[in-house]
């Protein structure tokens, strides 16, 4: 072979070598092209998917930050126990009443910040005729107390006498006074008497708002007094004739 035809062959040589470079670059190119395409097909997600994973999303997260309420656990250990509340002993404020011993009189008494210790013996005494009429002037009431080595003053803040036909009359002359008494839970008995010109008809009611208290108002045991534990004890005369209550023995 000649030198001429030898380097035509080594050119045409190189150029399919050139050829084929370029071929398998275009190829290569190519390739990368539609590797790339499918790649971004794989990752990219519908709109549609993005907005709903976004919803989820937000919505576990504020699941997440919300604390679970605690239960309400009944309370089933021990109470404290109510305090007792203490009751000064002695006479109650309750009203109450005894008939009398012939059915004739009715009396009741409400006893006013009475307690087993007081500066006064203090109510409001009501006595209920029932029987015949009786002027008042002859009526007196024996009421048996205990006077602690005291001087006792006696007190009328209101008397009446209400009438069983719905009339009025107020009192003027009520008085007390006092006097040595013996027997069982006694030592003095306090007598009310009355000097209005009036009649006690039958149904009329007599009140007399009392009070009986030492002279400098020192303290008086009154849980012992006769007439102070029971209005039975408290006695109503016409005179000297007893209508009704019970004296000391």
């Amino acid at each position: 072979m000649n030198k001429k035809a030898f380097i035509g062959l080594s050119v045409v040589i190189d150029l399919i070598i050139v050829l084929i470079i370029i071929a398998a670059a275009v190829e290569t190119r190519k390739y990368n092209k539609e590797s790339s395409s499918s790649k971004d097909k794989v990752i990219a997600e519908p709109e549609s998917r993005k907005e709903s994973s976004a919803t989820a999303s937000s919505e576990a997260s504020a699941d997440s930050d919300k604390t679970p309420a605690e239960p309400t656990v009944a309370y089933d250990g021990p109470t404290k126990a109510p305090q007792a509340t203490e009751i000064p002993a002695g006479p109650t404020a309750v009203p109450t009443a005894a008939p009398a011993a012939d059915g004739s009189m009715l009396v009741s008494v409400r006893y006013d910040g009475m307690a087993a210790q007081a500066n006064a013996v203090t109510g409001i005494m009501d006595i209920t005729n029932n029987g015949s009429p009786v002027s008042l002037k002859d009526l007196k009431i024996d009421f048996y107390l205990t006077k602690n080595g005291k001087s006792l003053v006696f007190e009328c803040y209101h008397s009446a006498v209400n009438t069983a036909s719905g009339s009025y009359q107020g009192l003027n002359s009520v008085s007390g006074s006092f006097a040595d008494a013996g027997g069982s839970d006694t030592d003095t008995v306090m007598t009310i008497s009355f000097g209005d010109a009036l009649t006690l008809g039958t149904g009329d009611k007599l009140t007399v708002n009392f009070s009986a208290h030492s002279s400098d108002w020192t303290m008086l045991t009154t849980i012992d007094d006769w007439s102070v534990k029971d209005p039975g004890n408290i006695v109503i005369k016409n005179g000297s004739q007893v209508i009704c209550g019970k004296a000391p023995q």
